[in-house]
């Protein structure tokens, strides 16, 4: 049966590869082969020598099919390094062409492994620093997960983390400075809720939907691309809550003031950072002035700082007219009641990757 298994190889590697050169024992107790195609193969784990037994019996039948006059004996004795030369090879290699194929292999091989050893010690570094964080969260009532403070119910029924969060989000220093001392300063590289912004009445000439589908399939489409390029994670990985719909100044049927001027009011009041707004947008909102259109938002979370500020900068550019900015919410505005209060229909998740709920985009 080693016979009839060593000669099928045989045959078929000749088939593909050519008729064999040279067969070198390596140091390291392999088996390359040298073609006459310049190809160079290794043969499988089947394959042995240097002892009697079934490795060194398909061994001296690989052998002996494609041309060598050995025996089963002869095989067993053999040791290494050893270059075996076919009888028909008249061109022999350089007598150091299996030394540098071996040091080649092994300077591969000691630099895999240095990056294999590299990537487990930032793995493991990681791992330390987040045990860290979240120790350090836990200490202080926050989500481990999100950074966000846990509820009084979920204090009192000793989570660790609210239902929602399945995902690492890391909350930069100022955050969490904000939120423990409950200071109303500018929060730029937050992990709370954002909310996109775009102007309604200004979609490009050549959208082919309305304004909330054509402006949520752009957000979708830089968003997808940029995770990636942003977290080294799959979005795939993520869970996203979302939510979308128009801000009015007042009630489309009449009365008081509605959602923009609350969103005014939030600004004002907590000192919200608009620097990633169009400049006069963001001073009507300040001053709680008539901005002549209705903004549609669109309100993710969590979302790393680094994928708001990315997807940002590419609405920006593709987008200079219709697109008016990001506002970032600090973590203690929670996403619920925040898109409560602005009547933001929550009825949309980025789940494995995929949009489950009421979109009106489509995801690249």
């Amino acid at each position: 049966m080693y016979e009839q298994m060593g000669q099928q190889n045989a045959r078929e590697l000749v088939g593909r590869l050519g008729e064999v050169r040279e067969v070198y024992l390596n140091p390291n107790g392999g088996i390359d082969v040298l073609f006459s195609s310049g190809t160079v193969a290794t043969l499988g784990s089947l394959f042995k020598y240097g002892y009697s037994g079934s490795g060194p019996i398909a061994f001296s039948a690989w052998l002996r099919e494609v041309g060598f006059l050995v025996t089963d004996g002869d095989v067993s004795n053999m040791t290494r390094p050893m270059v075996l030369r076919h009888p028909k090879n008249q061109n022999p290699t350089e007598q150091d062409f299996w030394e540098k194929r071996a040091q080649e292999e092994a300077r591969k091989r000691q630099e895999e492994e240095k990056r294999r050893q590299e990537a487990e010690a930032k793995r493991k570094a990681e791992e330390q620093r987040r045990a860290k964080v979240q120790e350090q969260r836990k200490s202080t009532s926050q989500c481990v997960m999100c950074g966000r403070a846990l509820t009084f119910f979920q204090k009192l029924l000793g989570k660790d983390r609210h239902g929602a969060c399945t995902t690492f989000v890391d909350v930069p220093a100022e955050a969490t400075a904000a939120q423990k001392g409950g200071a109303a300063t500018p929060v730029t590289g937050q992990l709370g809720m954002v909310l996109f912004l775009f102007n309604s009445d200004t979609p490009p000439a050549d959208a082919d939907a309305g304004y909330g589908t054509f402006s949520e399939s752009k957000l979708l489409k830089h968003l997808f691309s940029r995770w990636s390029q942003q977290t080294g994670q799959d979005i795939a990985n993520a869970e996203i809550k979302a939510c979308h719909g128009d801000l009015f100044e007042r009630h489309p049927l009449g009365g008081s003031a509605c959602t923009l001027n609350k969103l005014g009011k939030m600004m004002q009041e907590k000192k919200l950072d608009g620097s990633r707004l169009r400049a006069e947008f963001d001073l009507a909102l300040r001053k709680g002035a008539t901005v002549g259109f209705i903004p549609w938002a669109i309100g993710l979370f969590p979302i790393p700082d680094s994928v708001t500020r990315a997807v940002h900068e590419a609405l920006k550019a593709e987008l200079p007219e219709f697109y008016l900015g990001v506002l970032s919410l600090p973590p203690s505005y929670e996403f619920e009641s925040t898109a409560s209060n602005l009547a933001l229909p929550q009825t949309m998740r980025i789940r494995k990757g995929q949009l489950v709920g009421d979109w009106q985009g489509k995801a690249p």
